[in-house]
């Protein structure tokens, strides 16, 4: 039986440097963050993942959308986890720019109003950032709260989307 083929690439942008692989099947892994550190999630994730440079208009489509978030553009994902993490993604999928959810809500969207530290723990483990949108979950009480590749981000993408305005 032959290897998946994973590609993988980096990108600079007004958020940081990002990485983006691609499988067959489509964007399997999308960071933010330091090289060093993106490579290994990557490899750690993808053993079988090589460094390719990847079609220069899927990078300028993906560039457009990482700097534009507001626009909503359409994309191959392959959402890699849990049957139920997977369904939280797909949930978080609905949300549109310039909205955002609470953890409860997206625990009641699930089915079981009470999996708010599950939903959590789902957006934690979300590997396509910005294009699977955990970054539009906040808490109960409309402040921002954790995200894997860190607050000030979140922040930048939620301002991005709708000059949401943040109170301290």
């Amino acid at each position: 039986m032959q290897k998946e083929k994973i590609r993988y690439t980096f990108i600079p942008t007004s958020l940081g440097l990002v990485a983006i692989a691609k499988s067959q099947k489509g964007i399997c892994f999308l960071g933010l963050g330091e090289r060093e550190v993106l490579e290994k999630e990557i490899k750690h994730f993808f053993p079988q993942a090589n460094l390719e440079q990847l079609d220069p208009a899927f990078l300028e489509k993906l560039t457009y959308q990482i700097e534009n978030p507001q626009k909503q553009l359409s994309w191959q994902l392959d959402m890699r986890g849990t049957a139920f993490q997977q369904k939280v993604w797909s949930i978080l999928l609905t949300i549109p720019p310039g909205q955002t959810r609470t953890y409860s809500w997206l625990a009641q969207q699930v089915g079981n109003p009470r999996a708010i530290r599950a939903v959590a723990r789902a957006c934690s483990q979300n590997k396509i950032a910005i294009l699977i949108p955990c970054h539009r979950i906040i808490r109960k009480n409309g402040k921002v709260s954790g995200y894997r590749w860190g607050i000030k981000i979140k922040e930048e993408l939620l301002k991005k989307e709708s000059l949401f305005v943040f109170y301290t």
